[in-house]
């Protein structure tokens, strides 16, 4: 059997990845060609969003993914408003 890395949609080899009790939902963590880390967040097999975290670490890479398969990140695309109220 061939010892092969899985990989991103773009082909780069995958860091970490977070998956949704059910399946429905994953998150793939790597690095692109800059040394981004990018999580792509994908639903029903999927790919909804790729969101790029340059100039953020690993852990905040992680974060976001375990967010995205915990449903704490509800739609693709869409970042919550964060209220300013004090």
């Amino acid at each position: 059997m061939d010892n092969k890395h899985l990989t991103s949609q773009s082909g780069h080899a995958i860091i970490n990845g977070f998956y949704e009790g059910n399946g429905s939902r994953r998150a793939l963590i790597y690095k692109n060609d800059h040394g981004h880390h990018q999580v792509e967040m994908w639903e029903e097999n999927k790919l909804r969003e790729t969101r790029d975290l340059r100039d953020h670490s690993i852990h905040y890479a992680e974060d976001c993914a375990e967010n995205w398969v915990t449903r704490v990140i509800t739609k693709a695309g869409v970042r919550p408003h964060i209220s300013e109220d004090k």
